[in-house]
């Protein structure tokens, strides 16, 4: 990927201002937490829906980690290798459920994480300086909409069967 070039006071360069970098590394810890959840989904969970939309989150986490990655080589910067104490709380939290208690707390999470990336991605499409990286979060945008309405409709559905019951 082209990163093209950013614009910081005036000056220009192939270089990455704070927010495009807080951007990258906001949606690698994402990513870092999507894929571990996704993990707990594969042992945890029996709701098809679930299934299915971790293994589409799976699948995107997994090739916006590879960019992100590619990013951050090309531009000289670190991304977190690791997700924060919160985070990690939260995913031992989500180990000890099992049932529509495990899925419910999932898609909840998905949800969380999801409404953060469209947030982010919307504005870095907006106002990010590295041309490059503008570009690709303003192509991420539809594919970030298309999973969180997956995931909303998903908690819908298992709110649904749980009300049955």
């Amino acid at each position: 990927m082209d990163m093209g070039s950013g614009v910081d006071q005036g000056n220009t360069g192939p270089f990455v201002t704070f927010d495009d970098r807080q951007f990258a590394q906001i949606m690698a810890e994402r990513c870092t937490m999507q894929l571990q959840m996704d993990r707990l989904a594969t042992q945890q969970s029996d709701n098809e829906a679930v299934e299915q939309l971790s293994q589409d989150l799976t699948n995107s986490c997994t090739r916006i980690a590879k960019i992100l990655n590619r990013v951050a080589a090309r531009l000289d910067f670190k991304l977190p290798a690791e997700i924060d104490a919160k985070r990690k709380a939260r995913l031992d939290r989500m180990a000890t459920l099992t049932g529509a208690e495990f899925d419910r707390a999932y898609l909840s999470q998905a949800i969380r994480l999801q409404n953060r990336a469209l947030t982010i991605t919307e504005r870095e499409a907006d106002k990010g300086a590295v041309t490059g990286l503008r570009n690709w979060a303003g192509t991420t945008i539809p594919l970030l909409q298309s999973q969180l309405e997956a995931a909303k409709h998903a908690i819908a559905a298992s709110s649904a069967v749980s009300q049955k019951h």
